[in-house]
């Protein structure tokens, strides 16, 4: 036994010496090669070809640094989602605002009267008390700034439904007033307007920017098309209702991301949709969907809490 041990670390020992790099390499050289290249993704990057061989053929398993895993997407929850989109002034966008979750950005949000605030409902559906609910306006930085607003109210749409995200919308009260310069309100769309399709609108948030993951400190701002209905009729949208718009950056490369949730759809000065959902991967040029706010029960939500 002691003399099949000798042998077997004799055999790997010498392909340590022989295969490192397909140059002749000294056995105590292995060692330094493998420190100086601590960095590389996969650790067997440097090791012989024959445990090369294991792993092409999937006999060996695949050691990633944790530095790189990333946990896989609950496919049922929704894809918060600008990609593509460019760097904005508060002024120009003035009811921005960044809804936070104790401390932290998870949305996008528009001021829509004094003290109330609009976003989507799967926002906030998992909140569990108003306190931990705050608001950053008045600045285009994600994270400084401007001002802070503390919520003591909020009110999902009593039909909103987690899974199809039909009637995705939601108004929070907050303490103070937003009514602090450069924070202005945003025109509400009604329901009897009728826009040409497709129409350019614009929308703006915080979410992800590039393919890396990439969340702006900025406020990113994109125009995109509204569609009809029935350029949204595809298979990873279960139920598309009369109460979403369907809206497109129209290239790859561009369209609202993970973070954008929530934020405002605007068309000629006037919002008419709210950031809802889209695909699991961003900027593929497949549309995304925004919550109506010209559907009767959607404005009817909004105006008998909010007044507006």
């Amino acid at each position: 036994m002691r003399q099949l041990l000798l042998l077997l670390a004799l055999v790997i020992g010498g392909v340590l010496c022989m295969t490192i790099g397909n140059q002749p390499v000294l056995a105590h050289s292995f060692i330094a090669v493998h420190r100086i290249d601590y960095h590389h993704r996969y650790y067997y990057s440097r090791q012989p070809a024959l445990f090369r061989l294991l792993r092409k053929y999937n006999l060996w398993p695949r050691n990633e640094s944790l530095e790189y895993q990333r946990p896989a997407p609950d496919v049922n929850v929704p894809t918060p989602f600008i990609y593509g989109g460019e760097s904005v002034a508060i002024e120009n966008f003035p009811y921005q605002l960044s809804l936070r979750l104790e401390g932290t950005h998870i949305c996008g949000a528009s001021v829509i009267a004094e003290r109330w605030a609009l976003s989507a409902a799967h926002c906030l559906d998992e909140a569990m008390y108003a306190s931990a609910v705050t608001f950053r306006g008045g600045t285009p930085h994600r994270l400084a700034g401007g001002y802070i607003f503390h919520a003591d109210q909020y009110l999902l749409h009593p039909k909103f439904n987690r899974q199809t995200l039909d009637y995705d919308v939601s108004v929070t009260h907050v303490k103070e007033s937003f009514l602090i310069d450069p924070i202005r309100p945003v025109t509400l769309g009604n329901t009897y307007t009728v826009y040409p399709i497709p129409s350019i609108a614009v929308v703006s948030g915080w979410g992800t920017a590039d393919a890396d993951g990439y969340t702006p400190l900025i406020l990113q701002s994109l125009n995109v098309y509204i569609q009809q209905q029935q350029f949204c009729w595809t298979s990873w949208i279960e139920e598309f209702t009369n109460r979403m718009i369907c809206a497109s950056g129209g290239d790859y490369g561009k369209e609202v991301c993970h973070g954008d949730s929530g934020g405002p759809l605007v068309l000629n000065g006037v919002q008419i949709g709210i950031v809802s959902f889209g695909s699991d991967v961003c900027a593929l040029n497949i549309p995304s969907i925004y919550t109506s706010l010209q559907q009767d029960e959607v404005r009817a939500f909004v105006r008998l809490h909010t007044n507006v």
